[in-house]
């Protein structure tokens, strides 16, 4: 019996694939390079749904006012792993971009009986020329750190370039628990705007049960491009809830969002917008049409508003559509909701 539990904060798409155990051979051997002085034998490795983790990259005034996160939990009677990654900021213009994160948040891993031997963490991408590293030191409990590779270091060991960093610590003596932090993850895309990047962030922990060798392995996927929401025809389906997002006021950036949603007539919506950056001196328009395209009531930009907020009492069923506009200088993130209203 297990529990997974995903949390994603200032972010709402999540795409769950499916668990894959797979069972390594009681006997067959899993060569754990500078953990122990020879071969460690795995009796299963377990790899956890793939939490895709989508955040929209901006094509003008990139920093993001307050971190992206995404955490996730798993519990079973072997082990019990808590963590999170960390989005900060995106600092340049293409194709210097580069990513503050994904950094990892405090990583807490614990075992009934036994104990942990390792604590792994390894950046993938399939994009050729983008590259990552480690630029600060983390901080353990427990754990000591045993070896870091980025760039180069990493095609020599791994062949391929499809792995831009990797690190890994290693246990002090045999404890049911451990902690890790990693703060300085600099993620170099080396790609224009309009690229849209995959980064595979997987984190592995190797673990003693009081019987037998295990791993446990969370991957989550980065997807870090520009949005498709441009019209009307590629609007992105919305339900109730938060959506976080960019927009800009320039043609060749993200000027415009469209969303739909289903609604059913005699219902009333409340949608609202609000820009997370206060200093940012722009306030979205927003266009509520219905299902024939029809603008039924807008709220119009204003000056240093942070907040645009629509009430409305649905006159049909079938796909409202919900339009933000960027229009004064400048960009930013802006969060929409949509919520029912009870009568």
């Amino acid at each position: 019996m297990f529990c997974l539990r995903v949390n994603i904060i200032n972010n709402c798409k999540v795409a769950l694939v499916l668990s894959v155990l797979v069972p390594v051979s009681l006997f067959a051997v899993f060569k754990m390079s500078g953990l122990v002085g020879g071969p460690l034998t795995i009796a299963e490795t377990t790899t956890l749904d793939t939490i895709t983790w989508n955040r929209e990259r901006p094509y003008l005034y990139p920093n993001i006012p307050r971190p992206y996160t995404v955490n996730a939990s798993y519990m079973t009677d072997d082990i019990t792993l808590s963590f999170g990654f960390e989005l900060n900021t995106c600092v340049g213009d293409p194709p210097s971009e580069w990513l503050a994160g994904p950094s990892l948040r405090p990583l807490n891993a614990s075992v009934p009986k036994g104990f942990i031997v390792s604590v792994e963490l390894t950046l993938k991408e399939a994009y050729p020329t983008s590259h990552a590293s480690f630029e600060w030191d983390g901080n353990y409990e427990n754990l000591t750190l045993r070896k870091v590779l980025s760039g180069s270091n990493s095609f020599a060991v791994f062949g391929t370039k499809s792995v831009k960093a990797y690190l890994k610590a290693s246990a002090i003596g045999q404890p049911r628990g451990v902690y890790m932090a990693w703060q300085g993850v600099a993620y170099f895309l080396c790609s224009q705007y309009n690229q849209t990047h995959h980064i595979m962030i997987e984190t592995a922990v190797t673990y003693f049960n009081g019987t037998v060798y295990k791993r446990l392995v969370q991957p989550v996927e980065l997807v870090y491009g520009p949005d498709h929401n441009n019209s009307f025809e590629e609007a992105e389906e919305i339900g109730f809830g938060q959506r976080t997002a960019y927009i800009d006021n320039d043609v060749n950036g993200d000027p415009v969002d469209y969303y739909k949603i289903w609604l059913h007539e005699r219902q009333t919506v409340q949608v609202s917008s609000l820009v997370e950056d206060s200093g940012v001196v722009f306030g979205p328009s927003m266009f509520i049409c219905d299902p024939e395209r029809n603008v039924e009531v807008c709220w119009g930009c204003r000056q240093n508003e942070t907040l645009s907020q629509i009430t409305l009492n649905i006159n049909q069923t079938g796909w409202w559509y919900i339009k933000i506009t960027g229009e004064k200088i400048g960009g930013g993130i802006y969060v929409l909701d949509v919520s029912p209203v009870q009568g």
